[in-house]
């Protein structure tokens, strides 16, 4: 009687151990197979500096950030490395952030040509109005951002505190 009792404490636990092995083990899986898909979109970009984070959505597929903040290396020169970006599969989600003014309307095409992205803050780039709308005309299924314009006072002078008042 003893040793049954035994084997079926020693099941009673096993099974649960076992179970979260498994779930653990598929979701190392899972990670592999994210990094394997991810990295001919990603690698390329290494050389200029961005800041990559992922939100992984508990499967092979995530959330990309892509951010190339003002000190990264990204310029007109270098801005065909993003095509890199459109061997992501479609089956992620990809926000590109570039905060850099040496990125300016000479790099409409190739941004334009990034069709993977789900959303492309170029706001504060040295790219004008006018690109910034160009490129929310040729990339319709992706969410451009206009900039915010700053709020003037009565007399058309910009209000630093960003309500109303005389300057």
């Amino acid at each position: 009687m003893k040793a049954k009792l035994v084997a079926l404490a020693a099941a009673l636990v096993a099974t649960p151990v076992l179970a979260f092995m498994g779930l653990y083990g598929y979701a190392c899986y899972q990670d592999a197979l994210r990094i394997q898909d991810a990295a001919p979109a990603f690698d390329p970009l290494e050389q200029i500096k961005p800041i990559l984070l992922s939100q992984p959505f508990g499967s092979r597929y995530c959330r990309y950030v892509v951010d190339f903040p003002p000190e990264s290396l990204l310029n007109d020169d270098n801005v065909d490395l993003l095509r890199s970006l459109n061997l992501l599969p479609e089956q992620n989600t990809l926000d590109v952030t570039i905060r850099t003014e040496r990125i300016t309307d000479a790099s409409l095409s190739v941004l334009a040509s990034l069709g993977s992205i789900d959303l492309l803050d170029v706001t504060e780039t040295a790219i004008t109005d006018e690109g910034i709308a160009q490129l929310q005309s040729v990339m319709p299924s992706a969410i451009v951002p206009t900039r915010e314009r700053p709020e003037r006072t009565h007399n058309n002078a910009v209000n630093p505190s960003g309500g109303l008042g005389r300057s």
